[in-house]
């Protein structure tokens, strides 16, 4: 199963031919023949629906076939934790989001990660903990043409006792570490991307824990 997003949209490519049924949502099973980027942009430019699912034989050769269609934007994040347990959540444009930023030239992914974390949240000294977690796949509309920006999550920890400080050319207004409680509160304000990454994550640890 394949992701993708495009503000409170939700794509998903699968190859489970059982056709979904849920309010606001359209399942098609494509035909070798058809187009899926034709009816990506139809879905992305309609009203009602929210959730596209779109079934094929051979997943991961559509998948592929859909990227290869957009210029493809890379950038890098962190779920950062610190010792308490508690996430490093930013407030930008009106809405909770997770630090994250695109890649600059040569630079590696990690080091685009660490570097998107301290530029957007102040914070300094902040370690990668672990191997990749996550890449999520979301389009957007930028001068009348669609990209489609791939991010690259990482597990990080910094210290709770570093000071603050929101990115304000970035449009930051806030960051601020978050408990469980605190976490799910935000994500009623959040992009579905994000809601949809922290699910995956707190499910795999299970109980929350990380």
């Amino acid at each position: 199963m394949f992701e993708i997003f495009y503000k409170d949209k939700r794509i998903e490519i699968t190859d489970n031919l059982t056709l979904v049924e849920k309010p606001n949502s359209v399942s098609i099973k494509l035909d070798p023949c058809e187009d899926a980027n034709t009816i990506i942009t139809k879905f992305i430019q309609g009203v009602e629906d929210k959730e596209l699912f779109i079934q094929s034989d051979a997943p991961i050769e559509l998948f592929k076939k859909i990227l290869a269609n957009y210029e493809v934007i890379k950038a890098a994040g962190g779920l950062v934790f610190n010792e308490k347990n508690e996430l490093l959540m930013i407030f930008r444009r009106g809405k909770w989001d997770l630090p994250k930023g695109k890649i600059e030239g040569n630079e590696t992914i990690e080091n685009a990660a660490i570097r998107e974390v301290q530029e957007e949240t102040g914070i300094q000294k902040v370690t990668i903990n672990g191997a990749l977690l996550h890449a999520s796949y979301h389009l957007f509309l930028h001068n009348k043409i669609i990209y489609i920006k791939l991010t690259y999550w990482y597990n990080m920890m910094a210290d709770k006792s570093e000071i603050l400080i929101p990115q304000a050319e970035e449009e930051i207004e806030k960051v601020a570490w978050c408990d469980q409680n605190k976490i799910l509160l935000n994500l009623e304000n959040s992009y579905r991307n994000i809601i949809s990454l922290l699910t995956r994550y707190y499910n795999s640890k299970g109980n929350g824990n990380r």
